[in-house]
């Protein structure tokens, strides 16, 4: 197949992408779901799978779509988990996206295929910056995104390790954010209160 029946494959694979997310209320699919469908719909391409990730790709890179974990809460073998997702951008945030720097998208796709820790999209802090490096960014630190990454730190060989990940989709949300301020606000307040014991 030559680059241009190539990158109208990969254009009408997108098309294919952005319709089923249209379709469903929740503006999003697991992704393995979206490559069956997209799959099934593709006629004519050589390499299917191939067409499939790069129109995924396509679609990412041009923020008409974001991949994101959620639960799976139809996948009786996942339940509990999270597993990646596509879902469909709002204006807004397919501006917030255009928004950011591209050392920022740069962490977004490391984050995104990243696979090999204890949950999807995490990294330790000072592998991302050492990727971020090879690519040509000038950083002392990895970036971090408002609304799309945070970090922790866990123990490992007697040394506090960072590590950056993705926001869930729940992690996002409203009521989590609440709820974690207030467990923020007792959590200031208890030590408030063992501070003034001490005094």
């Amino acid at each position: 197949m030559d680059i241009m029946n190539m990158n109208e494959m990969i254009q009408k694979a997108a098309g294919i992408v952005t319709n089923i997310l249209a379709r469903i209320e929740s503006r999003q699919l697991p992704l393995k779901d979206v490559k069956i469908r997209v799959s099934e719909k593709l006629e004519g391409a050589d390499d299917i799978n191939a067409t499939v990730d790069k129109a995924i790709e396509w679609a990412l890179d041009n923020w008409i779509v974001d991949k994101v974990l959620d639960y799976d809460e139809d996948d009786e073998e996942f339940a509990g988990e999270l597993v990646w997702f596509l879902r469909a951008t709002t204006e807004e945030e397919a501006e917030y996206l255009g928004r950011l720097s591209k050392a920022e998208h740069a962490l977004l796709n490391i984050l995104r295929n990243a696979e090999n820790e204890s949950r999807l999209g995490v990294i330790r802090a000072n592998e991302a910056l050492q990727r971020l490096r090879k690519l040509g960014f000038d950083l002392k630190s990895a970036p971090s995104i408002i609304g799309k990454t945070s970090s922790f730190f866990r123990p490992e060989n007697g040394k506090l390790i960072e590590f950056k990940y993705l926001l869930s989709e729940e992690e996002k949300s409203e009521e989590y954010v609440t709820a974690l301020k207030e467990l923020d606000e007792k959590e200031r307040r208890k030590q408030e209160r063992l501070d003034r014991m001490n005094e």
